[in-house]
């Protein structure tokens, strides 16, 4: 974040804000879309109510890749939140921790890849829904792969096209009320 508490100011002309460049912007109206973690906005509770919890953070890690043959899922739907752990019983110490901060996997069947035999193109998504502290993305990738192991769900080698890497703050407290961002 570029914002600390004195590179932005109000007047009754609007709002300057200075970059870390030392350079200066003038508007007569600054929208905040940065967000829970935001420097620009404050945030406090609510005069007699107690302070907010600290945000929980949904975490996620996605591989988009072609799978040959088994892809355990159904092909032609997508499924959403497998909670199933059965993929970390090797690992008791893995699988206390994935009961304390579990997460699911999203699978988004994207069609048969041309050329390539028995291709398949899949989204797989290893996600947790919100966690404080938010659960580590080699985390997620790990619980990820290994799941896709488990299931005996191949994916191809260097079939990798893209990957995702999801990072969500929930909660905490909201903006204060009569500000002028």
């Amino acid at each position: 974040n570029i914002f600390s508490n004195n590179s932005l100011s109000h007047d009754a002309e609007g709002t300057r804000v200075s970059l870390p460049s030392g350079r200066e912007l003038r508007a007569k109206i600054v929208v905040d879309a940065t967000g829970s973690e935001s420097l620009l906005t404050r945030r406090l509770s609510a005069p007699g109510q107690p302070a907010a919890p600290d945000p929980g953070f949904q975490i996620a890690y996605g591989l988009e890749c072609i799978v040959d043959g088994n892809t355990h899922y159904a092909p032609e739907a997508m499924t959403l939140f497998d909670y199933r752990t059965d993929h970390l019983s090797s690992d008791s110490d893995w699988e206390d921790r994935a009961s304390k901060s579990p997460t699911f996997m999203y699978v988004m069947p994207l069609g048969k890849e041309e050329g390539f035999g028995n291709g398949q193109r899949i989204f797989f998504e290893e996600t947790s829904l919100v966690a404080r502290p938010g659960v580590s993305f080699e985390d997620c990738k790990r619980r990820c792969l290994q799941r896709l192991r488990y299931l005996g769900v191949n994916v191809r080698p260097g079939s990798i096209t893209d990957e995702e890497f999801c990072y969500i703050p929930m909660g905490g407290a909201l903006p204060e009320p009569g500000q002028r961002i």
